[in-house]
């Protein structure tokens, strides 16, 4: 029937091409982008920290007109990879293209690396969010990654 839901398709490999049915007219895009790695530890004799989690990687959502039987591109960012003691990587951008458009979801970034440190109160800030998604109906920010922590050995 026409106007019906009439199935999901959820794209998980790294890039490639979607290509709509031979009665499909209309999509919702809902992405998301690849959050950013977490920072790893660091010591010395008396202290250990340990950096922050990554940030979120940004989502959109977008109502979109397409054509019949029709190959649309598309990108999955990827996630950003923890480092043992070092900053964590920034993951990749999400992309969806429809014509002269292309819907963008971007990455968050890693966590900086902790340096060992025996002052109490020292914080270590997680990774930012990925900045806000591009040309969707819903444009939203990622979410900061949680704080890291130190700890002082007596």
């Amino acid at each position: 029937m026409a106007g019906d839901l009439i199935g999901r398709t959820y794209l998980t490999s790294s890039s490639g091409t979607f290509t709509t049915s031979g009665s499909t007219n209309t999509i919702v895009i809902r992405g998301v982008a690849g959050g950013g790695g977490g920072a790893g530890c660091t010591s010395v004799a008396s202290a250990a920290s340990c950096g922050g989690g990554g940030g979120a990687g940004s989502y959109l959502e977008k109502q979109v007109s397409v054509s019949p039987s029709t190959g649309y591109s598309y990108t999955c960012g990827a996630a950003g990879t923890g480092v043992s003691g070092g900053a964590g990587n920034n993951g990749g951008n999400s992309t969806f293209v429809v014509g002269a458009t292309t819907y963008t979801c971007h990455g968050g970034t890693g966590a900086p690396v902790a340096t060992a440190t025996t002052t109490t109160g020292t914080a270590y800030a997680g990774g930012a969010g990925g900045t806000v998604s591009t040309n969707g109906d819903l444009n939203t920010t990622g979410q900061p990654g949680a704080p890291g922590q130190m700890t002082a050995v007596t």
